[in-house]
């Protein structure tokens, strides 16, 4: 799942229980607290800003499963990895290079798995 012109979350915008990966745009910079406890299925969340959001990471049911990962810019892995929000997971937390994401285009992830990013 991607969200288009969003600048936060609530839960009320994801109650899908079947819902294993999504992509926060760039734009969002707060994410309600429980907003992805319904979210149990969920392997990996890709985030696109280059700042942190605002997030609550706990409330991911599978945030703790070994597998599960986060996927950020590039440019912003320490960034990440360093933000009080994300930092316990640091090790969940993976690099990606970002072509044309408002327009559809690729993620390309580590090294060289490629997500399809559709369009609007």
């Amino acid at each position: 799942m991607l969200l288009y012109h969003c600048y936060a979350l609530a839960k009320e915008v994801l109650s899908c229980i079947n819902l294993k990966t999504i992509t926060i745009p760039a734009l969002v910079t707060s994410i309600c607290d429980d907003v992805f406890e319904d979210c149990i299925a969920l392997e990996s969340i890709t985030f696109l800003g280059d700042t942190p959001p605002d997030v609550d990471l706990t409330s991911i049911p599978k945030i703790n499963d070994p597998d599960f990962k986060i996927y950020v810019p590039y440019s912003t892995l320490n960034d990440y990895k360093n933000d009080s929000n994300f930092s316990t997971y640091a090790d969940k937390i993976f690099k990606i290079i970002i072509d044309r994401p408002y327009i559809g285009g690729k993620v390309i992830i580590g090294k060289g798995s490629v997500l399809n990013i559709g369009k609007p």
